[in-house]
């Protein structure tokens, strides 16, 4: 979790062990894994964040609004191309103006911050299982 300028308030992470076999095929088990993933993490932080933001190419807006069900405003963000900044798109219903959720994307996207999280994500995964590559 991060503020609105992008400082980290608490960091959480989970790993699950997926099922595996004939009776479960590739997309059943990545869609649950997901799901579960998701739910352990929400349980496992102190304080209820704002806004949820998820980094593209973990599903689209339907599945996330399925699979994870999401009861805060929560958004799907793309990395930045060359002199683009980053973009979002909302997965459910866009805060209300002057909410906490909708003052805290703004200021995450004026400042720059939509998708770097992300990339400090990775490399705390990667220092806490010891592995050299960030995302593994």
């Amino acid at each position: 979790m991060i503020d609105g300028r992008g400082q980290p308030v608490e960091f959480v992470h989970n790993c699950i062990e997926v099922p595996s076999g004939l009776l479960w095929p590739a997309p059943g088990v990545e869609a649950a894994g997901f799901a579960a993933l998701a739910h352990s993490l929400f349980e496992a932080c102190r304080a209820q964040p704002d806004l949820l933001v998820i980094e593209h190419g973990l599903g689209t807006p339907h599945y996330i609004r399925e699979k994870v069900a999401p009861l805060i405003p929560t958004c799907i963000v793309s990395q930045s191309q060359e002199d683009n900044p980053s973009t979002y798109a909302w997965v459910n219903e866009a805060p209300a103006i002057g909410t906490s959720a909708h003052l805290l994307i703004e200021e995450l996207a004026e400042r720059g911050f939509l998708h770097e999280p992300f990339d400090r994500i990775r490399r705390a995964l990667a220092e806490t299982y010891g592995t050299n590559e960030p995302g593994t």
